[in-house]
């Protein structure tokens, strides 16, 4: 065990690509934290686990909740957990469009000009689909998908004005 208080399983390589080559690395990687925010963190990440598999979403979310509890934090913390719970959402989405009724539910919306099915329209799909188009809390996840896109276009511009 490490000094965090963190089991460390057994190091796997991972490259590392730079302008003066490449290069192969050892990384341990931890299991899970001891702890969570709260029990209904737990129950997510247990439900995680046993739908997509614990080197998935269900990673990506404990490593969020990690991140969450660092004290002092990372000047970068709040960014580094919306990309992560980005990952989970999308792995999430593709999971329930491969149920029949969501797909069917997709396939009946009209395509947008481009041909594509829009993120907004796989969501109500899904929610038809499981019976929660009407449903407060699932309407939350329409809104909760722009954070990350509206949140990157701000540092965009504010980049610019240097």
């Amino acid at each position: 065990m490490d000094p965090s208080g963190y089991a460390l399983q057994a190091a796997f390589p991972v490259e590392i690509r730079s302008a003066r080559g490449c290069y192969v690395v050892a990384m341990a990687r931890r299991s899970l934290p001891t702890t969570f925010p709260s029990p209904a963190h737990r129950r997510v990440w247990e439900r995680l686990t046993r739908l997509l598999g614990d080197e998935g979403a269900a990673d990506f979310f404990a490593d969020a909740c990690e991140i969450g509890q660092l004290d002092p934090a990372f000047r970068t913390s709040t960014h580094l957990i919306g990309h992560l719970m980005r990952e989970v959402q999308s792995m999430v989405t593709d999971l329930l469009l491969g149920l029949p009724a969501a797909r069917q539910a997709l396939n009946a919306m009209a395509p947008e000009p481009s041909g594509d099915q829009t993120q907004s329209q796989e969501i109500r799909a899904i929610l038809a689909a499981l019976g929660l188009e009407n449903d407060e809390v699932a309407k939350r996840w329409l809104v909760v998908r722009k954070w990350h896109k509206t949140s990157a276009s701000r540092r965009v511009r504010a980049a610019s004005a240097f």
